[in-house]
């Protein structure tokens, strides 16, 4: 009978996230973000507009106040999204696949193959105009996805969910001749 052990893992021997070589999404995809960046602002500088002159004389003097809080708060949130795409990459490895997005809170995740339930390739209406696709993995215990790969072409994310959808098999086969 083997008695049970629970030894220490040296942390600095684990492999490291920073040495994984990210995959990008494609340009397509950085082009679709910005537009519905500028859309979303374009909209609100609509009804911007629409409150400024539905209550100009009585607040006309806040306007230039408004106008200072409104247009930095635009343009940095349509810079973030530009940024954001180059801080978006994913990797597929042995055992896992990891993705990484984020500027100001920056979010990695992996997850092992041998927990993912399922795995989809799914694209919108807008996904459709740009030629884009989103790879979504599922593990237990959830309806929606746990990782979602967005802007890959339709060859990289099928090949990706093909890729997922071997090796779950192959664990799947393994688990069951154990």
């Amino acid at each position: 009978m083997k008695i049970f052990e629970n030894q220490q893992i040296d942390i600095n021997a684990l492999p490291r996230v920073a040495n994984v070589d990210f995959l990008k999404p494609e340009k397509a995809y950085l082009r679709l973000t910005m537009i519905k960046s500028v859309l979303f602002w374009v909209i609100m500088f609509g009804i911007f507009s629409l409150c400024i002159s539905a209550a100009r004389y009585e607040y006309e003097e806040y306007l230039p106040y408004a106008r200072i809080v409104f247009y930095p708060i635009a343009l940095t949130s349509i810079l973030l999204t530009w940024i954001s795409y180059y801080k978006r990459g994913h990797a597929l490895r042995a055992h896992d696949i990891i993705y990484k997005e984020g500027v100001l809170f920056r979010d990695t995740t992996t997850i092992s193959f041998n927990r993912v339930q399922h795995c989809e390739v799914s694209q919108g209406p807008l996904d459709q105009l740009f030629e884009v696709h989103t790879v979504k993995v599922f593990t237990a215990g959830g309806q929606s996805s746990d990782l979602e790969i967005p802007g890959l072409n339709k060859e990289v994310a099928e090949g990706i969910r093909e890729f997922i959808i071997s090796k779950i098999s192959s664990i799947k086969i393994h688990d069951e001749e154990e």
